[in-house]
C-alpha cells in the first residue's frame, strides 16, 4: 500500500452533505467528481485562522488500514498537522503537515515518510495545495477539500497511478486522547 500511496497526486474534494452551503464561486471543478482547482483569476485569501475547526486528533479507516491525524491551532501564523496509516500491525508511512502563507495565500505542504522516516520527496519539496476558499467548516484547497461535521472529518483523495485518477475517501473521527 505503501507504495502506491506514494504515486499521491495530491488532488481531492469534499461534497458538502444535504443542507450544507453551497460551494462559493470561486471553487470550481476539476478533473474527477470530487476534485476542485484553483481558478484562473486571482481570489482573495481566506485567513489561516478560518483552519482552526481541523484542531484536534481524528482517527479513521482508509487505504486499507487504520489513520489518524491530528492538528495544532495556529502559532505564528502557521498550524502544524501529523498523519500516519498503519496496516498489519505496522506502521505504512507518515506525512508531516504544515500550514502557512505563500504569497500571501495559506497552503498546507505535505511531506511523505516512509517508516524509518526517509522521506519520499526530494530535500525541500512537498506536495503543496493552496487555499481556495473556506466556507463554515469547509476548506477547498487547489486538489484538496476537508469538511468536518460535528465529530466527523471528511476528505476525497484523488490519486494518480500512471495517466489514471482515482478517488480515495477518507472518514475521521474526532477523539479525546
Amino acid at each position: 500500500m505503501a507504495r502506491a500511496a506514494a504515486a499521491l497526486c495530491a488532488v481531492a474534494a469534499c461534497q458538502a452533505p444535504a443542507g450544507e452551503a453551497t460551494e462559493p464561486s470561486e471553487v470550481r471543478t476539476g478533473p474527477t467528481p470530487h476534485v476542485r482547482t484553483m481558478p484562473t483569476s486571482a481570489t482573495p485569501a481566506p485567513p489561516m485562522e478560518s483552519l482552526e475547526f481541523l484542531v484536534g486528533r481524528w482517527e479513521g479507516e482508509a487505504f486499507g488500514g487504520w489513520v489518524e491525524e491530528a492538528w495544532g491551532p495556529v502559532v505564528g501564523g502557521t498550524m502544524l498537522g501529523t498523519f500516519r496509516l498503519v496496516s498489519e500491525d505496522a506502521p505504512s508511512f507518515y506525512e508531516l503537515l504544515v500550514l502557512d502563507e505563500v504569497d500571501g495565500r495559506p497552503t498546507l505542504h505535505v511531506k511523505h515518510f516512509h517508516p524509518d522516516l526517509v522521506p519520499w520527496e526530494e530535500g525541500a519539496e512537498s506536495v503543496d495545495f493552496p487555499l481556495i476558499a473556506v466556507q463554515g467548516n469547509t476548506a477547498w484547497f487547489d486538489g484538496l477539500t476537508m469538511h468536518q461535521d460535528g465529530d466527523r472529518l471528511i476528505m476525497y483523495l484523488a490519486m494518480k497511478s500512471k495517466d489514471e485518477l482515482s478517488e480515495e475517501r477518507l472518514a475521521f473521527t474526532r477523539v479525546s486522547h
